[in-house]
């Protein structure tokens, strides 16, 4: 993992997604050379398409899929990847009982779910 990965600076605060996504974008695209500052996302509703984009493609760290969780309240991307095993087939058995485990914890939790009305 490269060191840009590991801690965000607090300065950076609710601005952290923003700073992981270019240099995400820097990294991956440019390689280490490219690693500068680059022009990122402007909107919230760009980064949030962002983070839509990576929970479907995969997410580059750890950390990116934290802060968009948390930014955004999106669901797991485990999710998108249970759906896509379901639709494709799945890679492997273990594959297969640990999207049965995820779904049935996410049932179990909205059997028990807060109902606002």
């Amino acid at each position: 993992m490269h060191a840009a990965f590991r801690t965000v600076p607090a300065r950076y605060g609710r601005n952290a997604l923003l700073v992981v996504t270019s240099l995400s974008a820097a990294l991956l695209f440019g390689g280490p050379a490219a690693a500068e500052p680059t022009i990122a996302p402007s909107t919230r509703a760009e980064q949030r398409l962002i983070c839509l984009d990576y929970m479907d493609r995969g997410f580059p760290s750890g950390l990116v899929e934290r802060l968009c969780a948390s930014e955004f309240s999106l669901p797991s991307a485990f999710l998108m990847k249970c759906g896509r095993g379901l639709e494709k087939g799945f890679g492997s058995a273990q594959e297969r009982d640990a999207c049965v485990a995820f779904l049935a914890a996410a049932s179990d939790r909205a059997a028990t779910g807060y109902v606002r009305r």
